[in-house]
């Protein structure tokens, strides 16, 4: 069964017939440029030798260039007797690997090279295209292009990366580029876009026919643009025509970033503002979000036929018992019932499937001191004993799930507030514990409250509680966890009192809380282990997101800001995040299978990437 079999082949054909000529049309323009391009000269060793040039028209610089990694140098720093590291450019500087390790997106860089078989009485022209990063462009150690200026962050203004078009006359028959380049700012790092060089009239040629190209084609995405809409309104019934309209608009967009188009209208928009467009104007993730959005419930149902028949779906559904409940124990992984149904939901199972409903049900049901709950003859009240209790487990399932309108969980969304108020109403989190065993151990008092993962998990996925005050609130104590202006409290984070210490379900630390993390363990906290980089922990950005307070909190905006830098010119997302091979309750947004393949991992981080871009509301 097609997916789209219900839409008609006719139907289908009707939409797709015009995308396909304009895509046609746009590639009839383009392609030609990068074919002649191919068939020119290419850098080897660092010396381009222009006597393999046929001289008729502009070529794209590519092939190996001198590298030097952390060193902005200009042609008189590079001493020849140095032996250079050759590189293939344009490329990103993750692609190399320098005495065995791979280099950061971060940086500074030189890139150097020699031209030879030059004429001296010559202009010849470059043409760069906005490479996002910093660059100083030296030919025979003049300066002749610059791209924003070193230690620019996210605020610069994006105008000062728009492409550049110059000229030089050399002064022999063989000269030097020298490129240095630097990058603090975005998520590829690196000379991103090739060189185009040749005389200045070629090069010039070759711009005004890319800018053409780009009116021709944004010409045509417009046509298609209108004539979409003008289907929908006429046939009101034809959805998918006007989602083919938004997305011919999301690739006009797209288009005019490629010339002076966007900077022209826009003199003043950041670089990080220009980051976020690129993002938005992607177009398969547009039309994957506004298609999905607009299914029909044939459609849906074919959806929930494909999840539902995955492996991992299956081995839990293995796993449900005849009173509903998923494996033998509430705590755990994708055999027990919280892992289970955290994972249905994040699946996007329909909350009417047997599975998902019956486990709702059975927590409907089935009484806290049932064994199911591994209370063991002791229930652990999550009012009393501060950050745990199997009901504040059992609710945050059922917040995961969306059956808070079903199954009333108010007081524990009360106690949610509660514990991140709390944050602001004491000094530090020394006057809400004591110390026990003779002050080897820190512990919370009785009937305290202070947040914890649960916590937090509760009202990111329930609402009844946002209003502006609650959400203003939630920032100001996230806030105050984040600081590290006392050292006696970085990381500290007392133990829960049950008659005896535990372990708290993720409690945050007094201070030092953060969304990065050098360790392998997914807590709120970084400690610096084995001098491992610091890298996202997407799942407790993507709660703050929907929480609505990451435009409150300096260090959750910078984080979001980063995350989108992170996002390439294909849309997908190439953050640095934690990696836990398995699904538990203290991690979970890997959804896909595992992380074997690239681009299974890619699916997932550009996923939860979408998402938090999307309730960050930056």
């Amino acid at each position: 069964m097609a997916l789209h079999e219900g839409m008609g082949w006719k139907k289908t054909a009707r939409i797709i017939l015009p995308v396909f000529i304009a895509l046609l049309i746009i590639a009839g323009l383009f392609l030609p440029a990068r074919y002649a391009g191919s068939q020119m000269p290419q850098a080897r060793n660092g010396v381009l030798d222009l006597a393999s040039w046929n001289g008729k028209q502009a070529f794209a610089v590519k092939g190996q260039w001198e590298f030097y990694w952390d060193r902005p140098l200009d042609d008189v720093q590079i001493w020849d007797d140095e032996t250079p590291v050759f590189v293939d450019a344009p490329g990103k500087w993750s692609q190399y690997e320098i005495n065995g390790a791979k280099l950061p997106e971060k940086g500074k860089a030189t890139y150097r090279i020699r031209i030879t078989g030059a004429q001296t009485d010559e202009v010849y022209g470059v043409r760069i295209k906005d490479m996002r990063n910093v660059y100083r462009l030296y030919a025979d150690g003049i300066l002749i292009a610059q791209n924003g200026n070193f230690g620019d962050d996210s605020s610069a203004p994006a105008s000062d990366y728009r492409p550049q078009l110059t000229y030089f006359t050399p002064k022999a028959d063989t000269f030097e580029l020298v490129m240095q380049v630097s990058n603090s700012t975005y998520g590829n790092g690196g000379m991103l876009e090739p060189i185009i060089l040749g005389t200045y009239a070629q090069v010039l040629t070759f711009d005004r026919q890319l800018s053409n190209a780009v009116t021709y084609a944004m010409t045509v995405q417009l046509i298609s643009c209108l004539f979409f809409l003008i289907f929908f309104l006429v046939q009101r019934g034809e959805k998918e025509a006007l989602i083919m309209s938004f997305l011919a608009a999301v690739i006009l967009l797209r288009l005019s970033i490629i010339g002076d188009t966007l900077y022209t209208i826009f003199p003043n928009i950041t670089a990080v503002w220009l980051l976020r467009f690129y993002l938005l104007c992607t177009p398969w993730a547009e039309f994957l979000l506004l298609y999905l959005h607009g299914l029909t419930a044939d459609e849906a149902a074919l959806y929930q036929e494909h999840i539902m028949q995955e492996p991992m779906i299956q081995g839990i559904i293995a796993c449900q018992q005849e009173n509903g409940w998923i494996g033998r124990g509430l705590h755990g992984g994708l055999d027990t019932q919280e892992g289970a149904t955290k994972y249905l939901a994040e699946k996007a199972v329909d909350r009417e499937t047997p599975v998902l409903k019956l486990a709702m049900e059975a927590f409907a049901r089935i009484p806290i001191d049932d064994w199911c709950y591994d209370t063991r003859g002791k229930i652990i009240d999550e009012f009393k004993a501060t950050g745990h209790g199997h009901n504040l487990i059992r609710c945050a399932c059922i917040a995961r799930a969306g059956y808070d309108d079903v199954i009333d969980i108010s007081p524990q969304v009360r106690l949610s507030l509660d514990c991140f108020r709390r944050v602001l109403e004491v000094d530090s989190v020394l006057d809400i514990t004591h110390t026990v065993r003779g002050g080897k151990l820190l512990v919370f008092n009785d009937n305290e409250r202070w947040p914890c993962r649960y916590h937090l998990d509760i009202l990111a996925h329930t609402s009844s509680w946002k209003n502006e005050d609650n959400i203003r609130m939630i920032a100001d104590s996230v806030a105050k966890l984040m600081k590290t202006d006392r050292p006696e409290l970085v990381n500290l984070v007392p133990l829960s009192w049950v008659g005896h210490p535990v372990g708290p379900l993720g409690a945050f630390p007094a201070q030092g809380l953060t969304v990065k993390s050098t360790t392998l363990l997914p807590s709120p906290m970084s400690i610096p282990y084995r001098g491992r980089p610091e890298v996202y922990q997407l799942e407790y950005i993507e709660w703050f997101a929907r929480c609505g307070i990451v435009k409150y909190v300096p260090a959750l905006r910078e984080a979001v800001e980063d995350i989108i830098r992170y996002v390439d010119d294909e849309g997908i997302c190439h953050a640095p995040v934690l990696e836990l091979k398995d699904w538990g309750p203290y991690c979970g947004f890997r959804l896909e299978t595992d992380w074997r393949s690239k681009t299974r991992k890619a699916c997932d981080i550009t996923f939860r990437a979408l998402l938090i871009q999307h309730y960050a509301d930056l």
